[in-house]
């Protein structure tokens, strides 16, 4: 997998273990879109424009965590 970036050293706040471990698709609304909500109560603003600019992820595309 190219260009995989951690984004843990963005986190805004401290994040457990479990937050840690989450999937992307939890950041993510049932309809497939980005849950910006959830993204920005751990990520800086700038770091949520620059998410939300390509398309977001599909589970038929393998594995998808944060770190």
């Amino acid at each position: 997998m190219g260009n995989v970036v951690s984004l843990l050293p963005y986190a805004t706040t401290s994040l457990s273990d479990r937050d840690v471990e989450q999937k992307v698709a939890h950041y993510t609304t049932a309809s497939g879109s980005w849950d910006l909500l959830k993204l920005a109560q751990i990520l800086p603003s700038e770091m949520c424009n620059k998410i939300l600019a390509p398309p977001h992820p599909n589970s038929s595309k393998g594995m998808d965590k944060i770190s």
